[in-house]
């Protein structure tokens, strides 16, 4: 980057690409490896990653501004773009493991995306680049944000609904509610069986050691709330055992044991039944201190080296007010 920045360029505008635009540039390779919620929602880090777009755009219009460069066909700026966005891409995905951060091959489809708006804004004059040629590029373009960019914004709805649903966690009256799970068990949306309203969530448990699902992008402020409720239905004649467990946010940052977070064990009978976790006795669970119900981190249920698999279905995942006696089934 300070090669660019001493680079004599040509064209209007020289001057404001000079201070300002390189600077803003320099500030995007430092950003590529630190800044950032310390533990971002999905939504957060969604919009983070977006991030690859202007920055691989900027860089590349920069780039392009060399005269050599400037001067070459549309061929050879495209070609120019692939080799900054995949061979630059998979340098800074590299060099960003050595900062604790994860390789991620989406982000290479950022930064391609990032680099073909650059082309398609800065496109060769019509003397070197048909006007096909042009309106392919800007196409492929407009192709690849929105390959990006959608992803994102289904997110983004789905961040707006649970923060509508709340104190509702899950109904799965929308299919955008799955990815609020994650886990071992395959997990899917079944219409038709509900306890309340059309949907529920089918989970497949394996025959791992640990088989389960987890829910990790919720509010996690639950003061002021007395109970977890999951409704759970067993299609099994014969009754489910299941492991559930809820810990907050210092139990994720220090790895602590298993004795530091709420752990339960729940038989569910065949058909629909409704089980509570009463959130005092989770705060009271972890051994030497209190859950912090103010920052809740991730809730879930497993199974534990079952012999053969197992189905469940979860619907109406609440929070219930604090006045609320648990019933049958509270743990």
């Amino acid at each position: 980057m300070t090669i660019m920045a001493g680079t004599k360029v040509e064209g209007k505008g020289v001057g404001k690409v000079g201070g300002l635009w390189v600077p803003l540039a320099l500030v995007l390779v430092v950003l590529m490896f630190v800044g950032g919620a310390a533990h971002p929602s999905r939504l957060e880090q969604a919009l983070w990653n977006l991030g690859h777009v202007p920055a691989f755009a900027l860089w590349t219009a920069l780039l392009l501004k060399i005269p050599a460069l400037r001067r070459e066909s549309l061929a050879g700026q495209l070609g120019f773009a692939f080799i900054l966005a995949l061979g630059g891409g998979v340098l800074v995905e590299g060099a960003q493991t050595l900062f604790g951060r994860s390789f991620d091959l989406w982000d290479l489809l950022r930064n391609l995306a990032g680099a073909l708006l650059a082309v398609a804004i800065f496109v060769p004059s019509p003397a070197i680049s048909p006007p096909l040629q042009r309106r392919l590029c800007r196409g492929a373009a407009g192709l690849a944000l929105a390959a990006v960019v959608l992803p994102a914004t289904a997110l983004m709805a789905d961040s707006l609904l649970a923060r509508q649903q709340f104190p509702l966690l899950a109904s799965f009256e929308s299919p955008l509610e799955l990815g609020r799970w994650s886990g071992s068990a395959r997990i899917s949306r079944t219409l038709g069986l509900a306890i309340e309203g059309e949907a529920s969530l089918q989970v497949e448990f394996g025959t791992e050691p640990y088989s389960g699902l987890f829910m990790d992008d919720f509010p996690g402020d639950w003061r002021g709330f007395g109970a977890l409720e999951l409704s759970l239905y067993n299609p099994q004649t014969e009754p489910l055992e299941i492991h559930l467990l809820l810990f907050d946010q210092a139990h994720r940052d220090n790895g602590r044991p298993y004795a530091d977070r709420f752990n339960a064990v729940h038989t569910v009978p065949p058909g629909w039944s409704r089980l509570r976790i009463d959130l005092e006795t989770a705060a009271a669970a972890p051994a030497g201190r209190r859950l912090k119900l103010g920052e809740v981190a991730s809730f879930g249920l497993f199974t534990v080296q079952r012999i053969a698999p197992a189905r469940l279905y979860l619907d109406q995942v609440r929070l219930l007010p604090a006045a609320t006696v648990p019933g049958a089934g509270a743990l």
